[in-house]
């Protein structure tokens, strides 16, 4: 009968195992001095095991084929990480090499291109793949960069590029014989193309903003005031003007009032005035304004007006418009202001000055007025309106206005009546 090679007592063949190097052992021998190879599973003696750094024993053929020692600290590695023939444990390979995560090829630190997000491409894909933002010198993916006229960004540059915020606009002593009003006031102007806007980044008191419905930029003047206030915006028109910006259809201008010291009566008075008027003020911008979904009619009648008795109503009537409207009434609780919105885009300085010379005049005296003061005033049709605000915002403003109207095919003069005699 056939022998265990390790005890020496005889077992039937069924009753031996076979164990790699030594021979057939019985069930006691093979459990007291035998284990198992982790990658094949083959039974080797526990003193012929080499006994890997993690504790896991193998065999000698399945430790050779499977690992080595790191080049660089010489403990024990899989062959798992292996660079130009020679191998590395997990941690000196992470410190000196990177896989690139577009063609999984392997490269050290100092051959590759490591990007903003700590993502490391080889060169060839780099150079196909991403780019180096111009402004801060850091590279990205092509995705993450937004090529323009003026070079290419990464996303946060493009908005330190594109935006920023304005200054604060200071005169000693203001004149207010031109503007005929001590209101403050600010102007939002929307441009299609506005070419080397760049160039005013830090040389202009203008806030330059990003407005994805227009293709150019947004201009915001500081919060301005008096004759000096007008002169700023003529500064800045003949700037686009030298610079050929221009506007289209989608753009407008926008005029915020400064109504924060105001009294909850003289604010709802305003409204007041401004519900009422809504038709006429449409008659002195083109149709295709007037009708615009961005500066849409008033939500609101006259009654809701009526109804608001403290200053916690008013707040909650203006909390409830739509910013769309065209007497903004949500900028009061945003900025202190009244926005006026319905105006057609312009650059011409004459232009955006006598509008807001109208409504400062006009919030002016509305301010100052009762609810049946208002009433008794701007009553009857368009024209009797228009021909009550005469006294309000000056003879030259009235006659300009009227003239626009008439361009516009909706007159707002009152018609002359009685027989024309002929000359003969």
């Amino acid at each position: 009968m056939p022998l265990c090679c390790e005890c020496g007592n005889e077992f039937s063949a069924e009753e031996l195992t076979a164990c790699e190097g030594v021979g057939n052992l019985c069930a006691d021998c093979l459990t007291r001095t035998s284990v198992n190879c982790t990658h094949c599973n083959s039974l080797i003696l526990e003193e012929n095991a080499v006994i890997h750094s993690s504790g896991s024993p193998f065999c000698r053929r399945c430790y050779d084929r499977n690992h080595t020692h790191c080049l660089i600290c010489g403990g024990e590695t899989s062959r798992r990480y292996r660079v130009n023939r020679e191998y590395y444990c997990q941690s000196c390979f992470r410190e000196r090499f990177a896989t690139c995560p577009a063609c999984n090829a392997v490269f050290s630190y100092n051959e590759g291109h490591c990007l903003a997000s700590g993502v490391t491409y080889c060169r060839t894909c780099f150079e196909h793949e991403c780019g180096l933002c111009d402004h801060c010198g850091q590279a990205f993916q092509n995705d993450d960069l937004s090529r323009t006229d003026a070079g290419c960004f990464c996303e946060e540059c493009r908005h330190n590029v594109d935006e920023w915020e304005s200054s604060p606009f200071n005169v000693d002593n203001p004149n207010y014989v031109v503007i005929g009003s001590r209101r403050r006031f600010g102007v939002e102007l929307e441009t299609s193309n506005c070419r080397r806007y760049r160039d005013l980044n830090g040389g202009t008191i203008w806030e330059c903003k990003v407005d994805c419905s227009i293709e150019g930029r947004e201009f915001v003047s500081p919060i301005l005031y008096g004759d000096e206030g007008l002169a700023e915006i003529n500064n800045f028109c003949q700037i686009a003007h030298n610079r050929h910006w221009r506007v289209d259809r989608f753009c407008g201008y926008h005029a915020h009032f400064d109504v924060s010291t105001e009294s909850w009566e003289s604010l709802r008075s305003i409204a007041y005035a401004y519900r009422k008027t809504y038709d006429m003020w449409c008659r002195l911008v083109p149709e295709q304004r007037a009708h615009n979904p961005y500066c849409g009619p008033p939500g609101y009648s006259l009654d809701d007006i009526l109804g608001i008795k403290n200053a916690c109503e008013f707040e909650y009537f203006a909390a409830c418009r739509d910013r769309f409207e065209f007497a903004n009434w949500r900028a009061f609780l945003v900025h202190g202001s009244l926005e006026l919105r319905t105006h057609e885009a312009s650059l011409d300085a004459s232009v955006i000055c006598n509008w807001v010379k109208l409504h400062a005049r006009f919030i002016d005296c509305m301010a100052a007025m009762s609810l049946d003061d208002i009433d008794a005033s701007l009553t009857g049709s368009v024209t009797e309106q228009y021909a009550a605000i005469r006294e309000y915002i000056g003879e030259d403003l009235w006659n300009h206005y009227a003239d626009c109207a008439d361009n516009y095919g909706s007159p707002v003069r009152p018609r002359l009546t009685g027989v024309l005699v002929p000359p003969f």
